[in-house]
């Protein structure tokens, strides 16, 4: 082989510094080049190029140059980016309208529920304790009054019962007092 250069170089092919095509040419003359470079017979060239072309799906490029048919793929390339990101930005956009319409209405539902939450603890709790407290007064000051939320099987129901008694207690110890003098 070393004595033979011309068969070295038929057995090594060709490799370019750059990318194997020359942009300045059509996919068809690139592949011709390549087969005259790896000294193909004149008569295989055209077909294998053919073939190919064919193979890799490349036979829309075979007559346009290949910054043509790379400006033009990249072209294409962008616009499906494009419009891909436009319907991504599109459903984003949706998401955000339709969680930000769902915290809106929860956030509406628990206010509503905060507003009924203090509507009832003034209702259930701080106006009887305020009345109980008015009772306590005036049943502490002497005076005979009818105990309100006795009836009540809680807390305030409880308190109220214990007033009850308190206030009994108090005026059965002023009958004594009064028998005793």
């Amino acid at each position: 082989c070393a004595k033979d250069p011309n068969r070295v170089r038929h057995i090594i092919g060709l490799a370019g510094q750059y990318a194997a095509v020359d942009e300045n040419l059509t996919g068809h003359e690139n592949l011709r080049m390549v087969g005259r470079l790896t000294h193909l017979p004149k008569a295989v060239i055209k077909p294998r190029a053919d073939e190919l072309l064919e193979r890799f799906n490349l036979s829309h490029a075979a007559n346009r140059t290949v910054r043509t048919a790379l400006n033009n793929d990249l072209e294409a390339f962008g616009q499906a980016y494009s419009h891909r990101a436009k319907r991504a930005y599109s459903e984003i956009d949706r998401g955000i309208a339709s969680t930000a319409w769902t915290m809106s209405l929860l956030a509406a539902i628990a206010v509503l529920l905060a507003g009924i939450g203090a509507f009832l603890i003034r209702q259930l709790v701080t106006r009887p304790l305020r009345e109980i407290t008015q009772v306590t007064e005036t049943v502490a000051e002497g005076t005979a009054i009818a105990i309100p939320y006795g009836a009540r099987r809680d807390e305030i129901g409880a308190l109220a019962r214990s007033i009850a008694i308190f206030q009994h207690a108090m005026h059965h110890n002023k009958d004594l007092n009064r028998t005793v003098s």
